[in-house]
């Protein structure tokens, strides 16, 4: 079991904008940790600084507890005892599947061969691969070819494994079956992980802890519950899906959102002024005036479209000059494209930021 320290690590290609900034992140032994973000926020540098694949400006990285980078020391990535699972899969070609399995302990060159193929044939068996050991890559699937690559990464039972979005390159159903395996894998074995990712599902299911970037800093790191529940910022509540934004505003008159009239039967203590907040689709629900009633917030909007989407329906409503998204089991609301219908919601539902400071209240 092995743990990752990384302190104040900076990595700048060019310009004055840096890729990583003065990041630090402490990895326990045995976890999983996913860097969450979008394209540009620094999550693969970090992975690639990690690997060895990319130099760092400045900062210190340890593995296992030992300095890989920092204070003149740089171990190069083949002494760093990791494994790799890459988007591509990254498999040689002119090996058999058995054979791209072994070759990390045969580069280590301490164990005899026999020794080597049954250690390959095991992490074979635990993606459930086993039978195509004699197969060529080209001969197999995509999904096993990346259940070979991730058999490779935990022959060798190294120190960190890192994965680049694996499964991004995968249709939904095999993302679906892999993402289990992966997470069922992690809670068997118990390897140290770090995860790269821009899908939350993915990071919420997978994550140990969830680490969101945002520029090549730390915008939250903390449980996948804990980010779910509390996003720190509107960068991360709208990354981790929470896209229904609505400018809510008290004046001593009465309520507005998004500059509309709204009816607050609990303003849960919000003095006089304006605020952001995040609402999930699945928090809001729509309907006419007497089935709305009982909510915490209750407001008109117009019907922009209708989208049946299987065991859900989901409503595109147009709120002022913003449209937000509505997703509720029930298909029996009567309300047409272009009717008016009342939208309600609990106000303590929503995560609420102060617009002017953009911090949770």
């Amino acid at each position: 079991m092995s743990g990752v320290e990384i302190a104040r690590l900076c990595k700048t290609f060019g310009g004055d904008v840096p890729a990583i900034d003065e990041l630090s992140l402490a990895i326990e032994p045995g976890e999983m940790l996913v860097l969450l973000g979008p394209s540009g926020c620094g999550k693969t540098t970090l992975l690639r600084c990690l690997s060895g694949l990319e130099r760092p400006d400045s900062g210190e990285i340890s593995i296992a507890d030992q300095r890989v980078f920092g204070d003149r020391v740089e171990v190069p990535t083949h002494r760093r005892d990791l494994g790799m699972v890459f988007q591509n899969y990254a498999l040689w070609p002119h090996m058999s599947v058995v054979e791209n399995v072994e070759f990390p302990l045969r580069y280590r060159g301490r164990l005899p061969r026999e020794e080597r193929r049954r250690r390959a044939h095991e992490a074979l068996s635990l993606v459930e691969c086993e039978h195509l050991g004699d197969r060529l890559p080209s001969q197999i699937s995509g999904g096993q070819q990346q259940r070979v690559a991730l058999a490779r990464a935990l022959v060798g039972e190294p120190s960190l494994i890192l994965f680049d979005e694996p499964l991004s390159n995968l249709d939904y159903r095999l993302r679906v079956q892999l993402r289990q395996q992966i997470r069922e894998l992690h809670r068997s074995l118990g390897f140290t992980g770090v995860y790269v990712t821009h899908d939350q599902t993915e990071a919420m299911q997978l994550g140990s802890r969830v680490v969101v970037l945002e520029r090549g800093r730390v915008a939250q790191v903390g449980t996948p519950e804990q980010l779910f529940r509390s996003p720190k910022s509107p960068y991360v509540a709208d990354f981790l899906g929470i896209d229904n934004r609505v400018a809510l505003e008290r004046k001593r008159e009465g309520w507005l959102a998004n500059g509309l009239p709204a009816q607050v039967a609990d303003g849960h203590g919000l003095p006089e002024g304006r605020y952001d907040l995040f609402l999930r689709a699945s928090d809001i629900s729509i309907g006419t005036p007497a089935a709305m009633a009982g909510y915490g917030v209750t407001l008109a909007a117009t019907l922009h479209d209708k989208v049946f989407a299987g065991e859900v329906t989901e409503w595109i409503l147009q709120l002022g000059d913003t449209r937000i998204r509505a997703v509720s089991g029930h298909h029996d609301v009567a309300a047409l494209v272009g009717e008016r219908v009342v939208v309600g919601f609990e106000l303590k539902s929503a995560v609420v930021f102060r617009s002017e400071a953009s911090t949770p209240y």
